[in-house]
């Protein structure tokens, strides 16, 4: 009783104190292991659900918690949401390789673009299989970050203060993973990183609240996001020089999303701006 008082009073800092440590403990034992271990490293990407679920069903009891995992599997949203949760992604590979061969002065890199959506096309049933086990992966992320972080931070703060915090949570999340934790990597892929984990947050926040807060919504496009990364950076190798010019994309993206929307609420009609305040409990005096 005493430590459900004590986690009532500050519940999103026990939540990010929670998620980290489970993540970054399973991470760390899992570096010290050979193969059989490393399913630890894969574990380890659940601890912001893992966090979710603990305190959500400590805190707030049977029926939030049902109400939490129901939204994992909330499908029922417009139709162009899906369009919009698959294609964004797409579409900003697209303009990174235009952008790249517009500034650096190469066309034959947007003469690519053709071939290399045939070539997608033709390995999209090994994709639609990736992004599957993507999706289960990354579920593991959403029913935190937006399952239950950004509720509660859209209760007291405007969409894109809420967005930029969750993404700032996020992209540190990250951190055993990038510099100065993982040889190899360079303080600027930090920083990258974290400009863009932080930027395309609003992108997540503006599909989670005009789909009444699906999580299944919000997996598929991150399922969809990191698949197109993965893809495009092993099958263009000057992707990986673009860094930047990702940055400037989703920034833009970001930016349509905030000047359409303003940047309180980015729902389309009255419909869902209710949904966050009954669907997700009161985050407390933090």
């Amino acid at each position: 009783m005493h430590l459900r008082n004590l986690l009532s009073r500050r519940p999103l800092a026990a939540y990010i104190v929670l998620a980290f440590g489970l993540s970054w403990l399973l991470w760390w034992v899992a570096e010290l292991g050979e193969k059989p271990v490393l399913f630890l490293d894969w574990l380890g990407g659940f601890g912001p659900a893992f966090a979710a679920i603990l305190l959500t069903a400590l805190l707030e009891g049977r029926e939030a918690l049902e109400m939490l995992l129901r939204r994992v599997f909330a499908w029922r949203v417009h139709p162009l949401l899906y369009l919009a949760a698959v294609t964004l992604p797409l579409i900003g590979t697209l303009l990174l390789i235009a952008l790249y061969g517009l500034i650096n002065g190469k066309p034959e890199t947007i003469k690519m673009i053709g071939p290399w959506l045939a070539t997608l096309a033709r390995t999209s049933p090994v994709l639609l299989m990736s992004l599957l086990l993507g999706w289960i992966v990354v579920t593991g992320e959403e029913i935190g970050w937006r399952g239950y972080l950004l509720p509660r931070l859209r209760a007291r703060h405007s969409d894109l203060a809420a967005s930029l915090m969750v993404g700032l949570v996020w992209g540190l999340w990250h951190l055993p993973e990038l510099w100065p934790f993982k040889a190899g990597s360079a303080p600027i892929t930090l920083l990258f990183f974290m400009a863009d984990i932080v930027i395309i947050a609003v992108l997540y926040t503006w599909l989670y609240a005009n789909s009444r807060g699906s999580i299944l919504l919000v997996s598929l496009f991150h399922g969809v996001y990191d698949l197109m990364v993965m893809y495009a950076s092993a099958s263009l190798p000057f992707i990986r020089e673009t860094r930047g010019l990702e940055t400037v994309i989703l920034l833009g993206m970001a930016a349509v999303v905030v000047a359409i929307y303003g940047p309180r609420r980015f729902e389309h009609g009255e419909q869902a701006r209710n949904v966050p305040d009954k669907v997700l409990i009161d985050a407390g005096p933090e």
